[in-house]
């Protein structure tokens, strides 16, 4: 069976989505030299091999899944980014660092499908330096789903909420200023 993330990039392929939504992610954090980076949900480490490489600071991706972080230890390995791109074995909603450690907190949760979304945005507040960014990509209901699609997504793993549930959670976990866009390719 096909994760969320495999089934997603059969339908709509890097280079039609991941790609663009990381350019505008790229725009809106103000990425620096020198910045801490955590990347929370990093699967195979292509989204954290493409920051590290346009960007230069030290970025850190993080997966509960030991498989995709070997894939993604070997992919930095073979693009020579291995002193500046890290990836670890981590439970997202109890990650393995100290409070205020990074510049930018990214998660991108079709990586995190099964997880309780609350914990893991409370942990991207905890990590996040005061006046850092944190930035995710979430799955979002843009209306009360009926329950057949809600049962159809919770089967696959994913768990979307109302945008207005996911910016509370945001709030609740210190996150101050909230900007919000849609990644929908049919707008």
């Amino acid at each position: 069976m096909l994760s969320p993330t495999q089934l997603l990039a059969v339908f709509q392929p890097w280079s039609e989505i991941a790609e663009g939504i990381h350019r505008r992610l790229a725009s809106l954090v103000d990425e620096t030299e020198g910045q801490e980076v955590l990347w929370v949900g990093s699967g195979s480490g292509r989204s954290v091999l493409w920051w590290g490489e346009r960007f230069g600071g030290h970025t850190i991706g993080v997966d509960p899944d030991p498989g995709r972080v070997d894939e993604a230890d070997a992919a930095a390995r073979t693009e020579g980014m291995d002193g500046r791109v890290g990836f670890q074995l981590g439970d997202p909603a109890d990650l393995p660092f100290e409070e205020n450690v990074f510049d930018v907190v990214i998660a991108d949760f079709l990586h995190l499908h099964a997880l309780d979304g609350d914990a893991v945005v409370g942990e991207l507040g905890r990590v996040a330096r005061p006046m850092g960014t944190v930035a995710a990509m979430v799955p979002v209901w843009l209306a009360t789903p009926e329950p057949r699609h809600a049962s159809a997504m919770g089967a696959l793993g994913i768990r979307p909420k109302l945008l207005m549930e996911w910016k509370q959670r945001f709030r609740e976990a210190g996150v101050v200023e909230i900007a919000v866009e849609s990644a929908a390719q049919d707008g």
